[in-house]
């Protein structure tokens, strides 16, 4: 429990903030009744989830949403990945408001690295 206000209204107020418009709300909550699931998607949360959840699960539905936003970003010329912005035109990285410029091949190297999925190989795998 959130001890001075709910977290519909609190991610309502986060929406507000221009800042945040690209930050990933997710209601991690015991309410399950549907009117709560409404009312948290109707104030702008990415996803809600009821407890109790496996650890697995959440962190598989938490990397489908980082996989989903990498997507979209490519699709637009650019990744955004929380204060990491780059700009697949201009070979530009943003990093909290810092902008470096890369070479044309550690840019898409950089690249390459960010929007594979990454592959767990064990010693049963070789």
């Amino acid at each position: 429990m959130m001890p001075h206000q709910d977290g519909v209204e609190t991610c309502r107020q986060l929406r507000e903030i221009n800042e945040l418009n690209n930050t990933y709300i997710i209601f991690l909550t015991a309410r399950a009744e549907e009117y709560s699931e409404v009312a948290g998607f109707e104030a702008g949360t990415d996803d809600y989830i009821t407890k109790p959840i496996k650890p697995r699960a959440l962190i598989s539905r938490l990397n489908a949403m980082i996989r989903r936003k990498i997507i979209l970003a490519d699709q637009n010329n650019y990744i955004e990945i929380c204060d990491l912005v780059i700009d697949r035109t201009s070979y530009t990285i943003t990093v909290y408001n810092r902008q470096v410029t890369l070479p044309k091949k550690d840019s898409s190297f950089f690249i390459f690295l960010l929007t594979t999925p990454i592959k767990c190989i064990t010693e049963m795998n070789c």
